[in-house]
């Protein structure tokens, strides 16, 4: 539904040159999602409530894996391969491999995370 005189706000990943230059929007986002490039360039993390969508560079779907809670805050293994991540509730750091959606608890009481 519109209403006269109210805007429909939007939120795009978008991707651009270091300069700043040739800005393109690849995807529409929510607007509270958390975005994270993968360390070699290949893919695009992004946390939605207690999903994780994972998308190429290019902003083609990959998987959306159901982590259980909401996502306080995460980061990417070097290699691509795995993602840790903390609980947003729990406060739990588990660590999930990217292949098989296994994750692995690693510590508990964790506020922000880096691999």
């Amino acid at each position: 539904m519109v209403f006269p005189g109210r805007e429909e706000v939007k939120y795009y990943l978008t991707i651009m040159s270091s300069d700043g230059s040739n800005e393109a929007d690849l995807k529409e986002i929510n607007r509270l999602g958390n975005v994270s490039a993968s360390p070699l360039g290949n893919y695009f993390a992004l946390a939605e409530s207690n999903d994780l969508r994972l998308m190429t560079s290019s902003g083609v779907d990959v998987k959306t894996i159901d982590l259980g809670e909401r996502i306080n805050s995460f980061d990417w293994s070097p290699d691509e391969s795995r993602i840790v991540y903390s609980g947003d509730v729990s406060k739990d750091l588990y660590v999930v491999r990217i292949s098989d959606e296994v994750k692995t608890k690693i510590a508990t009481s964790v506020e922000a995370v880096a691999w």
